[in-house]
């Protein structure tokens, strides 16, 4: 059977999970047989078991370490195998399908394999009080020395094996198996809280010194174990310093399982602050952390969605309005259209950010819409206009900016610097500022070309559409006069893009919705 790629991660990591429980619980097993063995050195010291023989505390051990392997060791792989048999299953299968089951169980993996390895180590001590109860093992000081260090051994183990789970499965396993697939994620799942994680690191540091104590307790004031009291400092400091240890590195594996999720909470913050919405941040648990994650999620894509309607909304009322403008001097819908077009083609061929270009094509439309306040009779007259008729039509450049300069969106600011500047020419002798050169704003620049090639390529009242000869034999002629010859020699280059656009948008045809 061909494995494939998927199932190499998912053999290649489950293996380093292995690896990781081994590692952790044969630690712990070796710091328990090394406590054994400063606790046997005493046996024959106290006054409780004077018939239980060093050899006999040495057999013990052995047979404890057997006991150990096969409970904190085998039985909690056998009971992972079977609780997780849906995963391995999946990748043992000629097409990988991971159910919802089977991500389930990725994700929840450091929670089952802990708990596991938690009641390996209880049923191990279980065994000892049962054959302590069934006087197969004498009472003693040093069984209850094993027993009170076995249960705190046993809860860090617990706690070093989930953390050390829950920081490989959030940063390497789950995020290489699903990279940006959230299904899996459900408010129903159940697993550890922050009050649990808390609970659990405050339960592995603190048993062991009151473990520590009890059994002090217990060689001081009831076996009155002259030899432990002479020989105690060692092992007391040495304890002390096992306590410190644990401590101080559960703190960090605790403070590293939150630590990523918070930074990848911030940036997204920073970006839904900064206006963007696209955010699909990785949750990787199920507990606080994973629900505000999930809630950050739906929020930005619910904003985003708004944002997005809003501004369909805003660009649909400004292409209406442009073609309001343009619909009063007997221009068709899609003469807003085609300079539309034609100002995106020009802005991304001259170099233009995609957003820039894309706001100048919303905004160009509106070149014209200051010819709302020309009188008809201006508007519509199908001869020349008298110079008086003259001044009151190109005062619609400086109507149209009056009327959009006040806002503050990026469009509208567009839209009015458009209608202020499309009439400017290169040379000078333009209007209403008689702006030169790059002293006109590239909306201005770029706008005017489109505007002008698209009404001489249209029939008018006042005319007749010119053919495309006319039309470049003008546009060359006034290269460098009235239109910015950078421009010029774009629009030469690319002309096949605006005949596209030209015929796409044709005045003959049926005119789309906007």
């Amino acid at each position: 059977m061909a494995i494939n790629k998927t199932q190499i991660i998912l053999i290649k990591h489950l293996s380093t999970v292995v690896l990781i429980v081994l590692a952790i619980n044969f630690l712990m097993t070796w710091l328990l047989l090394f406590f054994h063995q400063i606790f046997s050195s005493h046996i024959q010291a106290t006054t409780d078991i004077t018939n239980f023989s060093l050899a006999t505390t040495h057999e013990l051990l052995i047979n404890e370490f057997i006991y150990l392997y096969l409970t904190a060791y085998l039985v909690p792989i056998l009971a992972g195998i079977y609780i997780h048999y849906p995963l391995l299953k999946a990748i043992g299968s000629k097409e990988l399908k991971i159910s919802q089951q089977v991500k389930t169980q990725i994700i929840n993996l450091p929670i089952t394999l802990s708990k596991v390895i938690l009641y390996g180590w209880f049923f191990s001590i279980f065994q000892i009080m049962v054959l302590v109860f069934l006087d197969l093992i004498p009472s003693s000081g040093f069984i209850t020395t094993n027993l009170a260090v076995q249960l705190t051994i046993s809860v860090a183990a617990y706690a070093f094996t989930f953390f050390a789970l829950d920081i490989y499965n959030k940063r390497i396993f789950f995020t290489s198996i699903f990279k940006n697939d959230n299904s899996m994620f459900s408010h129903e799942n159940k697993a550890l809280s922050f009050r649990n994680k808390i609970q659990m690191l405050f339960l592995a540091v603190v048993l062991f010194p009151c473990a520590l104590f009890g059994i002090i307790i217990y060689f001081l004031l009831i076996t009155e174990d002259s030899v432990f009291i002479n020989n105690q400092y060692p092992v007391l400091f040495f304890m002390l310093f096992v306590v410190i240890a644990f401590g101080w590195s559960l703190s960090e594996m605790l403070l590293a399982t939150f630590k990523h999720s918070f930074k990848e909470l911030n940036v997204a913050t920073k970006k839904i602050s900064n206006g963007d919405y696209d955010i699909n941040l990785k949750i990787t648990s199920f507990d606080e952390i994973g629900y505000l994650m999930d809630s950050l999620n739906n929020m930005a894509y619910e904003i985003g969605s708004l944002n997005k309607d809003i501004v369909e909304t805003q660009k649909e009322i400004i292409f209406m309005m442009g073609a309001i403008g343009e619909s009063r001097s007997k221009e068709t819908g899609n003469h807003v259209k085609r300079v539309a077009e034609y100002s995106r083609v020009l802005a991304v061929e001259y170099g233009l950010s995609r957003k820039e270009s894309e706001i100048l094509k919303q905004a160009s439309p509106m070149h014209d819409i200051g010819k709302v306040a020309i009188p008809d009779s201006i508007l519509n007259k199908p001869g020349p206009l008298t110079a008086d008729e003259r001044e009151i039509m190109d005062s619609h450049a400086v109507l149209g900016y009056d009327m959009l300069r006040s806002s503050n969106r990026d469009i509208l600011q567009a839209a009015a610097i458009v209608a202020y500047e499309h009439h400017e020419k290169w040379d000078g002798t333009g209007y209403p500022n008689n702006k030169v050169g790059d002293n006109i704003h590239i909306y201005g620049r770029i706008t005017a070309i489109a505007d002008v090639f698209d009404a001489l390529g249209s029939n008018r009242v006042y005319k007749e559409a010119w053919s495309d000869e006319q039309i470049f034999q003008l546009l060359n002629e006034q290269k460098g006069k009235h239109f910015d010859p950078e421009l010029i020699d774009i629009f030469f280059n690319k002309f096949h893009l605006f005949n596209e656009i030209r015929s796409q948008f044709d005045d003959h045809l049926p005119q789309e919705s906007h």
